[in-house]
């Protein structure tokens, strides 16, 4: 397998000092870039993972929902979009060389090419995790993705809105997730922990659409708008929390291999949050993963 070699950006590795988000608010850490001196590390050759198949986005909305997802993002077909995987401390992750828009900054340089963060490979997860010796990952958990009821307000906060890149909650070691209570109690150390989230509003709607559950939504305020990914962290994990304490089954859309509490049901402590992305201006919808496999029924 070829390998490449970078520099070490600001005495760390540039890869571990990235943020785990981009768009017109990022941080202005500078992009790792092609050695120049004589300090380096190893970066891996590409694999190229299918982003519509092999990702978290597309277990959690389905290949076509995350199609859908990566338009709204792109403003722009994405069909021929394609997957690069086998970063250098990223390894689960998988990244684009298509720039979403024209102020997302890139997260690494590997020969000159930028790449940007768009999911995570969720085998990869699974089984870094694993040898790594951290809390399971088992199946992330399906959602229909959030939108708007009608097509003016579609067009309105979605194809002509701005949305930010996926932002993923990533441990120091490049695996993501964080369960509940740390999510709660800042119980975790993140790569970009304190960058800022590009949130443009005074608040915004938490949505999630569990499987076999009525749709639900909690606004969450960010004041200033001055929100630290720690900060977003919390905010996430107390609306998921707030969910399954309130979660209402949908009769008709009922699965009960995803059942929520109850003997065998999914326990509020085997669910990790993986990230959130924003599915519409004003509106972020939350990735999560379950610590063991679920089968469909």
């Amino acid at each position: 397998m070829r390998e490449e070699l970078y520099e070490e950006v600001g005495g760390r590795r540039g890869p571990h000092h990235i943020a785990v988000f981009q768009g017109s608010r990022a941080p202005s850490n500078k992009t790792p870039r092609l050695a120049s001196s004589a300090r380096y590390f190893l970066i891996m050759a590409f694999t190229n993972p299918h982003i519509f198949m092999e990702g978290c986005l597309s277990h959690t909305f389905q290949p076509q929902g995350s199609q859908l997802y990566l338009e709204g993002l792109y403003k722009r077909d994405v069909s021929g979009l394609h997957g690069i995987g086998n970063v250098h401390h990223w390894e689960s992750g998988i990244f684009t060389n298509v720039q979403p828009f024209p102020n997302a900054r890139p997260c690494v340089v590997v020969n000159g090419q930028n790449l940007w963060l768009l999911d995570f490979n969720v085998m990869e997860v699974m089984h870094r995790a694993h040898a790594s010796n951290m809390m399971p990952r088992g199946s992330i958990v399906p959602q229909p993705m959030w939108l708007p009821q009608t097509q003016q307000d579609r067009d309105r906060i979605v194809r002509d809105a701005p949305l930010a890149m996926p932002v993923y909650f990533v441990n120091l070691n490049g695996i993501p997730g964080v369960t509940i209570n740390d999510a709660i109690n800042r119980n975790f150390r993140l790569h970009g922990q304190q960058d800022l989230v590009p949130i443009h509003a005074t608040s915004v709607a938490m949505r999630i659409q569990w499987l076999g559950y009525n749709p639900w939504s909690r606004r969450s305020n960010t004041q200033n708008m001055h929100v630290t990914l720690e900060r977003f962290v919390g905010l996430v994990g107390r609306a998921v929390a707030e969910f399954l304490q309130q979660c209402v089954p949908n009769q008709q859309t009922y699965r009960p291999e995803w059942r929520i509490g109850g003997q065998g049901g999914i326990m509020p402590h085997e669910v990790l949050i993986v990230g959130a992305v924003q599915v519409s201006q004003g509106s972020w919808q939350p990735i999560l993963q379950a610590s063991r496999h679920i089968m469909f029924m």
